[in-house]
C-alpha cells in the first residue's frame, strides 16, 4: 500500500513539474497580444491655477498591432483610451480625473494601428485644483503642492500598462505667462489644435483679449479659431458686443458667416450683438447666414426672456415664408429645442 502512495506522488509530481515546463514553453512560443510600453513626460513644474499639461509615450512592445478608434480628422488616440488618477502630495488615495484632449472619441471616423515597435505621443489635458496663493505679487517662485500622476492604458487588446510622475504646481509669473503664450499660439496656429482646445477650455482674461484681437484678422482659420474659444466661455464681457458684431457683419456681407463668429458675438449676451443677428435674419441674401443665426440663436446663453424672445423672432421669420425646405426644417428644429430649455429653466 504504502508503495502504490509514494508511486502515486511521484507520477503525480512529474505531472505537474511536466505541466508547468509546457505552459513555460508555450507561454514563450504562441505570440502575446499587443502589449504597450507607456511613459510620461510632463514639465516637471506648471502654474496654479491653470490645469497639468502632460504627454502620453506609448510604445508598442507586443507581437501585434495596437489599435484604437479616432473622430472623423483625428489621428492620436481620445482621453477615453486612457484611465488618469491624481493624488496630493500626502494623501494617501488616488481619485480618478477625466482629462481631455482634442482628439475625438466618439462618431464618425476610422480605426487606426500602432505597428509593432512604433511609438506616438498623446498630449492630454488633466484638471486639478491645487491650493491657491491669492494676492501673491513676489517675482519669486513659490512651492503650492505636488501633484502625483497615473495612467493605465485602455487600448484595445493590450495589458494593464501603467506609468506614473509627478509635478510641482508653483505660483510663478513666467510659467503662466509661457501657458498663455503656448495657448495663444494654438489660437493663431491652426497646426497646434491641442492648445488650440486647452484655451477653448482655460483661457483666462489676456487669453481671451488675445482672441478677440486674432479675431478681426482676414485668415479665415484663425478667426474661426478665434470666435471658437469666445464662444466657448461660460460668460464673456458684454464689451466685445459691439466689435463682435462688427465682426459678423463682415463675413455675413462676404456670404462666409461661420457658425462660431455669430456664436462668439451672443455670447457677450450685448444687445447690439442680439440685434445683429435677428436684422441678418430679415436682410441676409444668401442661403448660409440664416443657417448659421438661426443655429447659433437656439444654443446662445440667456434667460427665459431672452429665450422667449429667440423664439418670437425665429417664429415670425418662418411666418414670412421660407422656401429652403432644409432652413424651415431647422427653424422647427431650433423652436422644439428653445422650448426644451425654457422648460429645464422654468422647472
Amino acid at each position: 500500500m504504502r508503495y502504490h502512495l509514494a508511486r502515486f506522488w511521484k507520477l503525480w509530481l512529474c505531472a505537474f513539474a511536466l505541466g508547468g515546463g509546457i505552459a513555460a514553453y508555450f507561454a514563450q512560443r504562441v505570440p502575446s497580444s499587443g502589449t504597450v510600453g507607456l511613459r510620461i513626460e510632463a514639465e516637471q513644474q506648471q502654474p496654479v491655477g491653470m490645469p497639468l499639461i502632460i504627454h502620453v509615450h506609448i510604445l508598442n512592445v507586443g507581437s501585434k498591432p495596437i489599435s484604437w478608434w479616432c473622430a472623423k480628422g483625428s489621428r492620436l488616440p481620445g482621453a477615453l483610451s486612457f484611465q488618469i488618477e491624481t493624488r496630493h502630495e500626502g494623501d494617501a488615495n488616488w481619485r480618478v480625473i477625466a482629462a481631455t484632449n482634442n482628439e475625438g472619441d466618439e462618431g464618425s471616423g476610422n480605426g487606426k494601428d500602432l505597428k509593432v515597435g512604433e511609438s506616438l505621443v498623446v498630449p492630454l489635458v488633466v484638471p486639478v485644483r491645487p491650493q491657491s496663493v491669492a494676492g501673491h505679487v513676489s517675482n519669486e517662485t513659490i512651492y503650492v503642492d505636488t501633484i502625483h500622476v497615473r495612467v493605465r492604458s485602455r487600448l484595445e487588446s493590450i495589458s494593464n500598462s501603467v506609468a506614473e510622475t509627478q509635478v510641482s504646481i508653483c505660483h510663478d509669473s513666467r510659467l503662466i505667462e509661457k501657458r498663455r503664450f503656448q495657448m495663444i499660439c494654438g489660437i493663431a496656429d491652426a497646426d497646434r489644435s491641442f492648445w488650440n482646445h486647452v484655451a477653448m477650455n482655460y483661457a483666462d482674461p489676456v487669453v481671451l483679449d488675445a482672441a478677440c484681437r486674432l479675431a478681426e484678422v482676414d485668415n479665415r482659420p484663425t478667426v474661426e479659431a478665434a470666435c471658437g474659444v469666445l464662444a466657448s466661455q461660460p460668460s464673456l464681457s458684454e464689451e466685445h458686443g459691439a466689435d463682435l458684431a462688427r465682426l459678423v457683419r463682415k463675413w455675413a456681407s462676404k456670404g462666409d458667416l461661420d457658425y462660431s463668429v455669430i456664436a462668439a458675438a451672443l455670447a457677450t449676451q450685448s444687445e447690439i450683438a442680439r440685434k445683429t443677428a435677428f436684422e441678418l435674419l430679415v436682410e441676409s441674401s444668401n442661403v448660409i447666414t440664416p443657417f448659421r443665426v438661426v443655429d447659433a440663436l437656439r444654443m446662445s446663453p440667456g434667460d427665459v426672456e431672452w429665450l422667449k424672445r429667440v423664439r418670437t423672432e425665429i417664429e415670425e421669420f418662418q411666418g414670412r415664408g421660407i422656401k429652403n425646405e432644409r432652413l424651415a426644417h431647422d427653424c422647427q428644429l431650433a423652436v422644439s429645442w428653445i422650448n426644451q430649455r425654457l422648460a429645464n429653466l422654468q422647472r
